[in-house]
């Protein structure tokens, strides 16, 4: 968001606007979560006077998301076929500013992708949960870590620790790989940990196509 503040353009691009809406939509998230999180917990929130600061400050940030979607959002984009990962003439690259290039082209790129380690449910690779091959990923790492996972139903509760950085996941297909959980609020569970794949804090160093 910084950097889209400190931009020099007068004119608020769509591929700005986009990162703009995503990031205002996902502090919406983390707000409710967090507020869900205390009353599943039994905390009384209207006791604290951050959970009424939260409430006002949601307001804004609605009332922003809906100035974004009404001035620049189209309706309809144009579908075109591309290859890009957002439609539209203001997408020169397909991908939002905060992306890398070399990220870029590890999202890009089904079939040169180098990996690590490589994680099969038979027990052919290195790992065969998810969560393993993320444990004995290298803390802090300031090269990229791909993990390719391979085609399978992995039923797992998937969590990235805060010194795992700069972990890519790279699956079989959207339909090939894929990652279940089985927990839900009704089973005790608070809305937190119902996540099935879940990075805790340092989310700008966490990538996956599956």
């Amino acid at each position: 968001m910084g950097k889209l503040i400190r931009s020099e353009e007068r004119i608020l691009k769509l591929n700005h606007a986009v990162d703009i809406q995503t990031l205002l939509s996902a502090s919406l998230t983390n707000q409710r979560t967090c507020l869900r999180g205390l009353q599943q917990a039994n905390v009384n929130t209207n006791q604290f006077t951050f959970a009424v600061e939260i409430s006002g400050s949601s307001q804004w940030v609605r009332n922003s998301v809906a100035l974004i979607n009404k001035l620049w959002i189209p309706e309809k984009p144009a579908v075109r076929h591309r290859r890009l990962l957002f439609d539209g003439d203001d997408f020169p690259s397909g991908f939002p500013l905060w992306l890398s290039g070399g990220d870029r082209r590890l999202l890009l790129d089904r079939h040169g992708v180098s990996a690590n380690v490589t994680v099969v449910q038979d027990g052919s690779g290195n790992y065969k949960s998810i969560g393993d091959a993320i444990n004995g990923a290298p803390d802090n790492s300031r090269k990229k870590y791909v993990i390719c996972v391979a085609k399978g139903i992995y039923r797992e509760i998937v969590e990235v620790p805060k010194n795992k950085r700069n972990i890519m996941l790279v699956g079989d297909g959207i339909d090939a790989t894929v990652i279940t959980g089985d927990r839900s609020v009704g089973d005790g569970w608070t809305m937190i940990d119902t996540a099935t794949l879940r990075k805790l804090l340092h989310l700008q160093y966490f990538l996956h196509r599956m």
